[in-house]
């Protein structure tokens, strides 16, 4: 496709020249033929004016032959310049003279041109510098179109094969790319699908989280009613049992062992989702190339969930230590009940003796 607009242009110019050479050429040739027109009619008689135009006229003629070969206009022109030279003579020469003149010429036909005048012997010159001037320029011409066919056209043609095979390489590369761009859609979705379900896991574990929360709150209000209602039982230590202490003292380890158990999954239910959410962003960074806000997403709701791992940590160790301290408190006022118990068995002890006594010494 691009051979063609340039052969088309170089083919226009090549043909413009050639159009110029024809013109300069007929004008060339009418200002020689008025030239000689003007020197017939200055000396009409003399017969060695007619051997040089006939010379000149051969000439002329040997050079538009010449021209022939290179342009077809200039050569089509020829003929009618021999024409306009072959009659211009006759106009002028009276018939008598023309008969006479092919006899001397034939005589005589190579010493005679040694008798011409400076003037035609000028213009043969100039007429032969003229005709150089445009063999030169014919292969001036010539060289070019030959630079054009050899040099730039070939240039041209291996300009547009890189062009069709950069073009090929675009469209290749094009089509590669929307090929990623739906394979990175494709991801993109996946990757959206995959976070909800983190969303939803995390609303799942955010209830779990609630709910033991509310748990432990209840066991709290239990403790809390079964520590105040030890106090009460303290208060009255009549009505006290040591035994009856110990086993609510067993039911409260009891308690809190399985409150530690239920502590201890929700920590394993925590790390395993925090080892869940850990891979899937190392899945998410393997992927890599996807857009900036679902990564700004995922990282939001990744924090929140730290945050939320972290603030249930610290509640379970502040319940701990609480549970801790209800367990250290219940074992003081165990130690104490049964101190008491025992103040109490040893002044029995001690009324039962005096009682003794007072009987003894009474019998």
């Amino acid at each position: 496709m691009a051979d063609e607009p340039a052969n088309k242009m170089y083919g226009n110019k090549v043909r413009l020249d050639f159009t110029k050479l024809g013109k300069n050429s007929k004008k060339e040739v009418s200002s020689e033929t008025e030239d000689k027109l003007v020197k017939t009619e200055e000396k009409p008689v003399e017969p060695q004016v007619e051997e040089i135009k006939e010379e000149v006229a051969e000439e002329v003629v040997t050079e538009e032959e010449a021209v022939e070969e290179v342009a077809e206009e200039v050569v089509e022109e020829a003929p009618l310049e021999e024409a306009v030279e072959e009659e211009a003579p006759e106009e002028v020469v009276e018939e008598p003279v023309v008969e006479e003149v092919p006899e001397k010429i034939v005589e005589k036909p190579k010493e005679e041109p040694k008798k011409q005048p400076k003037k035609d012997d000028s213009s043969v010159a100039k007429l032969k510098k003229e005709l150089k001037e445009k063999e030169s320029k014919l292969k001036n011409q010539s060289n070019e179109l030959n630079y054009l066919t050899n040099t730039i056209i070939p240039d041209l043609k291996k300009e547009n094969g890189e062009l069709k095979r950069l073009k090929k390489e675009l469209s290749d590369a094009l089509e590669k790319t929307s090929r990623k761009y739906y394979n990175q859609l494709d991801i993109n979705e996946d990757l959206s699908n995959r976070i909800g379900e983190l969303g939803a896991d995390s609303a799942v574990n955010k209830a779990r989280t609630d709910r033991l929360q509310s748990e432990l709150d209840s066991i709290k209000d239990g403790y809390e009613e079964k520590i105040a209602s030890l106090k009460a039982k303290i208060s009255d230590l009549q009505s006290s049992n040591v035994e009856e202490l110990e086993k609510t003292n067993q039911k409260l380890r009891d308690n809190l062992k399985t409150s530690n158990d239920e502590l201890e999954e929700s920590k394993k239910e925590v790390s395993t989702l925090q080892g869940e959410v850990d891979d899937l962003r190392k899945k998410l960074i393997e992927m890599g190339d996807y857009k900036d806000e679902v990564d700004e997403q995922a990282q939001k709701s990744i924090d929140k969930l730290k945050e939320e791992i972290v603030t249930l940590k610290s509640e379970l160790k502040i319940k701990q230590s609480n549970y801790d301290k209800l367990s250290n408190e219940s074992q003081r006022t165990i130690s104490d009940l049964r101190g008491q118990v025992d103040k109490l068995k040893e002044d029995n002890q001690k009324q039962s003796s005096k009682g003794g006594l007072f009987n003894r010494l009474k019998g």
